[in-house]
């Protein structure tokens, strides 16, 4: 049961998919922390890091998924017998780091962008985000957000180009 725990504690962001509403939002601010304190380290974003974590986040972020899936719970609101557990919310983290990808910390105006683009396009859906959510099992739950993060990476990247 440890692996289920271990699990569930990362598939949920540390906790913040148990957020009572707008756990995906939750998810996503919570994964800013982290971005932030590599951004601390590397003011200067490296490709090669930031492509290396989100590559281990969305690995553990399939993993811990199908784990969740199999385990399910209840906590409060956020049954986890559905296709896309709301508490699950390391793929908000894989789509907000894509997102910010090569994105300095300063200007603020950048990641506050990137956050609402990777919300906007997470909630709407456009084509392919919608149907990556029909793949099976933990990389379905992760496809859509890691799509929904290279959609609004394109359009903040255009921002920055133009601006």
């Amino acid at each position: 049961m440890l692996k289920v725990k271990i699990s569930r504690t990362l598939a949920s962001g540390f906790g913040s998919g148990f957020a009572p509403v707008i756990s995906g939002t939750f998810g996503t601010a919570a994964a800013l922390i982290p971005w932030a304190i590599l951004r601390y380290y590397y003011p200067q974003p490296s490709l090669l890091i930031d492509l290396l974590v989100i590559a281990l986040v969305i690995i553990v972020g399939i993993a811990a998924t199908e784990i969740c899936l199999k385990h399910p719970i209840v906590a409060g609101n956020k049954r986890s017998n559905v296709e896309d557990p709301g508490y699950i919310v390391i793929d908000e983290w894989a789509g907000i780091f894509i997102t910010l990808l090569m994105v300095p910390a300063k200007p603020l105006l950048y990641p506050f962008l990137g956050f609402v683009l990777f919300r906007l396009f997470d909630i709407i859906k456009p084509g392919p985000v919608r149907a990556a959510e029909k793949l099976p099992g933990g990389l379905g739950v992760m496809m859509d957000d890691v799509l929904a993060g290279i959609f609004a990476a394109v359009v903040l990247c255009a921002i920055r180009f133009f601006a």
